[in-house]
C-alpha cells in the first residue's frame, strides 16, 4: 500500500511523453550549441508564504448558521522569489509584499532579501524587470569573474508566467548574454529543479518553524515569518541537495530518461483535439530572448496601448441629435421580390 502523490488533472493531461521528450530534444540542442558553465545555469521561480493563522472552530449561537473571524489585512500572503544554480548555490531571494512601502518592523532585514511590492503581493511584468535588473544581472556579472569567463553566456530557466513576456526585462537579458528558455506548461513538477527538492525541502522546513507563530498577528506575524523563512532558506542551501535537484531532473548533467522513466510520465500520445491552440506569442517551451520573439512581444505591447489610447479618446454614447435622426432604409427591388416569392 502506497500513499499517492496528489496531481492536478492537467498536470497529468500535459506531462506526456511526447511533450517532455521533444522539450528535452530542444534543450539538449541549446546546451550543446553553448555549453555553459554550471555555476551560470540557473532556475527561477516564486513560492508562496502563506501567513494566515490555521481554520479553527469556534461555539456560536444556534440560530446562526455560521460565525465570522476577522481577519487582519496584515495577513495577506508574501511571495518569495528563488533562484538556483546548478553549482548548488543561490541567489539573493526576491521577497514581493502585499504593500506599497517597507514596514518600518522589517527595515533590519533590508540588506537579507530583495524587496519589492504591489497591491496584491504576486509578481508582475515591473517586478521581474525589477529583478533582472538588480538582483539576476548583477549576480551573473560576479559569477562571469569569479570564473574568469566574461564573455560566456548564461542560462535562465523559467516558466511561462505571463509577467515573463516584459519586451524591456528580455532586452536586458539579451544585452548581458543570458538566455531564456522556457518550461511548457503544466509539467515544472517533473522538469523543475526547485520543484524537484529545493522547494519541498523549504516548506518541510518552514512548517516545523511556523509553530512559533501563534499567538502573534498583525505586523509583528509577517515580521517573524520572514525571519523564520530566511532560516529555513538557510537551510534549503546545502551545495549537494542543489546539484542533487538538477541532475534528478536531467538538466545538469543532462539525461532526458532520468524523467522520461518517471511513473507519473504519460506514455499516451498527445493528439490535435487535446492540445488547445491560443492565439498570441507563444512564449512555453521555447527560448524568448531571440530577437524575433522580443520584437513580436514589443508589437503586441505597442498594440494594446494603441487600442487602449483609443478607448480613452474615443466618445461615449450616441451623438448628439442622432435621437430624432431617420434611419436610412434600402430601396426595395419589385421584381427581386416576386421572383423570390415565386
Amino acid at each position: 500500500m502506497k500513499v499517492p502523490r496528489r496531481l492536478e488533472s492537467y498536470r497529468i493531461e500535459c506531462g506526456t511523453h511526447q511533450i517532455l521528450d521533444s522539450w528535452y530534444n530542444r534543450l539538449e540542442q541549446i546546451l550543446q550549441e553553448n555549453s555553459y558553465h554550471p555555476s551560470l545555469m540557473c532556475n527561477m521561480d516564486e513560492t508562496m508564504l502563506a501567513c494566515k493563522e490555521k481554520k479553527t472552530k469556534v461555539i456560536i449561537p444556534k440560530e446562526r448558521k455560521t460565525g465570522i473571524q476577522i481577519v487582519d489585512k496584515e495577513a495577506e500572503h508574501i511571495t518569495l522569489v528563488v533562484t538556483c544554480f546548478a553549482d548548488g548555490t543561490m541567489a539573493k531571494t526576491g521577497v514581493i509584499l502585499p504593500l506599497q512601502t517597507l514596514p518600518i518592523q522589517l527595515e533590519s532585514m533590508v540588506k537579507d532579501f530583495a524587496w519589492s511590492g504591489n497591491s496584491t503581493g504576486w509578481i508582475t511584468a515591473e517586478i521581474f524587470q525589477g529583478w533582472v535588473q538588480n538582483v539576476l544581472i548583477p549576480d551573473i556579472l560576479d559569477r562571469r569573474a569569479k570564473i574568469a569567463q566574461e564573455n560566456t553566456r548564461a542560462l535562465l530557466l523559467i516558466d511561462s508566467h505571463s509577467s515573463r513576456g516584459c519586451p524591456e526585462a528580455l532586452r536586458l537579458l539579451n544585452q548581458s548574454q543570458i538566455d531564456v528558455f522556457t518550461f511548457e506548461p503544466h509539467v515544472t513538477h517533473l522538469c523543475q529543479p526547485l520543484d524537484c527538492g529545493p522547494f519541498s525541502i523549504f516548506k518541510r522546513k518552514l512548517s516545523v518553524l511556523k509553530s512559533t507563530l501563534s499567538g502573534i498577528n498583525g505586523p509583528d506575524r509577517r515580521e517573524k515569518l520572514l525571519k523564520i523563512a530566511k532560516q529555513a532558506l538557510f537551510e534549503t542551501r546545502y551545495p549537494e541537495s542543489l546539484q542533487n535537484a538538477w541532475a534528478n531532473v536531467g538538466i545538469c548533467p543532462f539525461n532526458k530518461d532520468k524523467v522520461l522513466e518517471k511513473d507519473e510520465v504519460v506514455r499516451s500520445e498527445t493528439t490535435e483535439s487535446q492540445t488547445s491552440r491560443k492565439r498570441g506569442i507563444k512564449i512555453t517551451g521555447t527560448m524568448i530572448t531571440d530577437e524575433p520573439i522580443i520584437r513580436a512581444i514589443e508589437e503586441r505591447k505597442a498594440k494594446k496601448l494603441e487600442k487602449e489610447a483609443n478607448k480613452e479618446t474615443k466618445p461615449r454614447g450616441r451623438p448628439k441629435g442622432s435621437k430624432n435622426k431617420p434611419k436610412t432604409v434600402a430601396p426595395i427591388d419589385l421584381e427581386a421580390e416576386n421572383a423570390i416569392s415565386e
